[in-house]
């Protein structure tokens, strides 16, 4: 099957509000269909409860890894299996969820039967972390005080801003992969029992056991926690290959380190270190690090915009894994003023790019 998950809000001007938050919402359709160039059918899951009333959100489908030709989405032929988080919102939580389309191979037909069922299951606790910090730099269009008022173009009364953070988001997980009979998936969180408010990953490997009494049977093959000392990691994205062998792609930022490229190897015993594919240059200086800070007529929330996603697949026993780091040193201000592009290294108001990366698995061990 091929499967597409969203969360849907309602009018606009409500979203925010707890009426306009419809929930997940799953798609499940035909793969052989589409490849096939036929309008396959969709089966559509909406309106999801997750429990004590709230809905469902931000449910990831498994990109599933084969061990052996004729597998399907997994080693039950005709599942998907989904991971998402418990209560995004709540400030600390011990609980992940575990969800399975059963009957997929039923998608082909006209009329597919097939069902969503789901398993709140134990785990370590996570959070919604903070912003994360970045290395002190060079930041030519704060200094420009460009973006410190509304209108800003142009500014009629620029005040240069300071460095800003870098904004992790929330605690749910950005993507999951299926491979070798578990379920990988990993969240940034604050770190519990950690009053410094570092920013860390919690990552999970989950045995899923569907049967005809549901997923009750499933459970927690390995978690655990991917933190950099005196610094934040964050957007993990997790690619394992077919025999188990794995690594996750995150940013790294904080006092030692502008936004960087980063990554770890893991597999069934845990996580290495962290190892850096693209070092950062310079802090995060884009317009969402001062737009409307200073208030003024429509100011909204302050929101220092980081990338919501990374990326992560194994070929073989190679990974490619992407993430946003900031690639060119910062110019001066002075530069800035006569060339916002610094010499075409960056937008006049942003300066982010993205690394893209190639690890073999011959190539690394976890420690």
């Amino acid at each position: 099957g091929f499967y597409i998950t969203t969360n849907e809000f309602g009018d606009p001007a409500l979203v925010g509000m707890p009426a306009a938050r419809n929930g997940a919402q799953v798609y499940a359709l035909s793969k052989r269909e589409l490849v096939a160039g036929l309008n396959p059918t969709v089966v559509h899951f909406g309106n999801i409860p997750l429990a004590n009333g709230f809905l469902a959100r931000s449910i990831h489908p498994a990109q599933s890894r084969f061990t052996r030709e004729g597998h399907r989405e997994s080693d039950n032929p005709g599942v998907e299996y989904f991971v998402s988080s418990f209560f995004p919102t709540i400030p600390l939580v011990n609980r992940v969820v575990v969800w399975a389309i059963s009957g997929t191979s039923t998608l082909d037909e006209s009329t597919p039967e097939v069902e969503l069922t789901k398993v709140i299951i134990h785990s370590e606790a996570y959070g919604d972390p903070p912003n994360a910090s970045q290395k002190a730099g060079p930041i030519p269009l704060g200094d420009s005080g460009r973006y410190s008022c509304e209108p800003h173009n142009p500014c009629p009364h620029p005040t240069p801003q300071a460095e800003g953070p870098i904004q992790t988001n929330d605690d749910q997980f950005g993507s999951a992969v299926y491979a070798n009979g578990l379920v990988w998936g990993g969240l940034t969180t604050t770190m519990p029992n950690n009053d410094s408010g570092q920013i860390g990953i919690g990552y999970f490997a989950v045995r899923p056991r569907l049967n005809e009494h549901g997923l009750g049977a499933s459970s927690i093959a390995l978690q655990g926690y991917l933190t950099a000392e005196g610094n934040d990691v964050a957007f993990p994205s997790i690619a394992v290959t077919a025999d188990g062998h794995g690594l996750i792609s995150f940013t790294l930022t904080g006092p030692d380190f502008f936004p960087t490229s980063a990554y770890a190897m893991i597999d069934r015993h845990g996580v290495g270190e962290v190892k850096i594919a693209a070092l950062g240059q310079s802090p995060q200086d884009g317009f969402t690090e001062y737009e409307f800070k200073n208030g003024g007529p429509g100011a909204g929330p302050y929101r220092p915009r980081w990338g919501d996603y990374t990326a992560a697949v194994a070929v073989g026993q190679t990974f490619v894994f992407a993430s946003e780091y900031i690639q060119y040193p910062n110019c001066s201000d002075e530069v800035f003023k006569k060339d916002t592009t610094c010499g075409g290294t960056r937008s006049r108001s942003a300066n982010w790019g993205t690394a893209v990366n190639k690890v073999g698995v011959s190539d690394e061990s976890k420690n």
